[in-house]
């Protein structure tokens, strides 16, 4: 994902818990901003983010990719093993989600963010044990995460990554249709409120 950013000639602030892997690879070239993160944990995403403002000044797009694999299946995995996934699929997704929809909101008031899937709801036998509960459930965030973000001109989207390079990935979360797709479901969900039992 980094790698393809820079060959569009974005800045990149690249987080991730291996950092010096990142501060390794991407040492020649001034694109890249890499910071520790730890998605899992609040203090650790929002600082990370924080440090991301004090460098760039504004975020203009999150690209989300947060993924840990379970290779166990319902009937095998402990539920050590399931809370370690979806802590970090879901809530880490949902951490940076609202650290970097926060920033937006509050000085720019534009932006997209795109959260990666790694395949979609409908080919279960491509998912390595339990990541597919945890990217469904991602694709649920990023739906009704719409109904807050996009009266703030910030949109919000998954993209199922699964079938796609990295560069198709990029592409396809910037297109314009991504707008008008929002705008879709903000007004049919508006119109129907929720009404509780």
């Amino acid at each position: 994902m980094v790698k393809s950013l820079v060959e569009e000639g974005a800045l990149v602030g690249a987080l991730d818990v291996a950092v010096d892997s990142l501060v390794e690879h991407y040492a020649d070239t001034k694109q890249v901003f890499p910071l520790f993160c730890d998605m899992t944990d609040k203090i650790s995403v929002e600082q990370a983010v924080t440090k991301l403002m004090e460098h760039f000044q504004k975020i203009d797009v999150l690209f989300c990719n947060v993924m840990a694999t379970g290779k166990k299946s319902l009937l095998d995995i402990s539920e050590e093993e399931w809370r370690r996934v979806m802590n970090m699929n879901l809530n880490g997704t949902f951490l940076i989600n609202q650290a970097v929809f926060r920033q937006m909101y509050e000085n720019q008031r534009k932006g997209r963010i795109v959260n990666i899937c790694s395949l979609s709801p409908e080919a279960p036998h491509q998912c390595p044990g339990m990541l597919l509960a945890g990217k469904g459930a991602v694709m649920g965030l990023a739906h009704r995460s719409i109904l807050d973000t996009h009266p703030c001109n910030i949109h919000i989207r998954s993209v199922d990554g699964i079938y796609k390079t990295t560069k198709e990935i990029v592409e396809t979360a910037l297109y314009s249709e991504s707008e008008e797709k929002n705008g879709e479901i903000y007004r049919a969900v508006a119109d129907q409120p929720f009404k509780s039992a």
